[in-house]
């Protein structure tokens, strides 16, 4: 794969991580939704990470 399917891929990811994130805003309360946030982005991290080492 190019780099273009990767950056497709990524911006079309972010988009709906955006979409579901403000959708749910009202339902948590902003420290809840915070470290929702970028505890779903770590978890994705090393996933990726692992996924590239093997």
């Amino acid at each position: 794969m190019n780099w273009l399917t990767y950056a497709i891929l990524s911006a079309s990811s972010f988009g709906f991580y955006n979409l579901f994130t403000k959708i749910s805003s009202d339902k948590f309360s902003p420290s809840v939704a915070s470290i929702f946030i970028a505890g779903t982005s770590f978890m994705i991290a090393i996933i990726v990470t692992l996924y590239l080492n093997i």
